[in-house]
């Protein structure tokens, strides 16, 4: 009876220790990978598995790490892990959710996003993807409705605002438009393509000088790609 106590005793402290371990190795991996130690960082984690193979935040850290490599779908995997060892992962189910819509698997995008916001109703950014991928598919009306949340929400929420200005350019209600874009500007004024967006606008309101003061905001903030404001920049000189 006691030799019994004392190897349950014995085996909880082990599995304890393990546990400990893993963390540590867990944390030392993370640490590894910011310091852009690779390789060191993918073998502490490793070894952190060894420990403990059910710990939901090695697979969670691995997953990370492989989508910051561009590495999608070995993340999508180490996602899946860290889930099925958690399955109250909100964090894994909003990244693999992502990662779905990046490859374009938009049907388990959205079971993900849903999952998230059955546990979080006020996770915007899981409101937000959703909303993106009914704008994909040219439904605007749901896609309005989901970023009209958005900004309820948060008032403050740029990206929404800028969809919806988005919606309201394809709906052809362009003061509409214009507004939310400016709303946008007035959250975050470092965003390029809010600017590029807007030099457009003025463009087809013939406004070229207002054009003109976006496009070098624009350039000041980064590389303009966009091939209609490349071609009016000459104007700008």
């Amino acid at each position: 009876m006691y030799t019994k106590i004392i190897l349950i005793s014995g085996f909880l402290l082990f599995a304890q220790n393990s546990f400990s371990q893993s963390i540590i190795l867990n944390e030392m991996a993370i640490d590894q990978f910011e310091k852009s130690q690779i390789d060191s960082a993918f073998t502490l984690l490793d070894k952190a598995q060894k420990q403990d193979s059910t710990y939901s935040e090695t697979y969670y850290n691995r997953a990370v790490m492989y989508r910051d490599m561009g590495m999608k779908d070995l993340a999508i995997i180490q996602f899946s892990k860290a889930i099925h060892f958690n399955p109250a992962d909100i964090d894994s189910y909003m990244n693999r959710g992502i990662l779905f819509f990046d490859n374009h698997k938009d049907d388990l995008a959205l079971n993900d996003f849903n999952t998230v916001l059955k546990s979080e109703p006020e996770r915007k950014e899981a409101l937000l993807n959703i909303g993106l991928i009914y704008f994909n598919s040219k439904n605007l009306k749901e896609a309005e409705s989901i970023f009209l949340k958005c900004v309820e929400l948060d008032t403050n929420y740029a990206s929404a605002y800028f969809r919806l200005a988005k919606i309201k350019m394809q709906q052809e209600k362009h003061s509409e438009a214009y507004a939310y874009l400016n709303k946008c500007i007035s959250i975050n004024p470092e965003k390029l393509e809010y600017f590029e967006f807007r030099a457009i606008m003025n463009l087809m309101k013939g406004d070229n000088k207002k054009a003109c003061e976006d496009l070098w905001k624009a350039i000041q903030l980064g590389s303009v790609d966009n091939t209609i404001i490349k071609a009016h920049a000459k104007e700008c000189h």
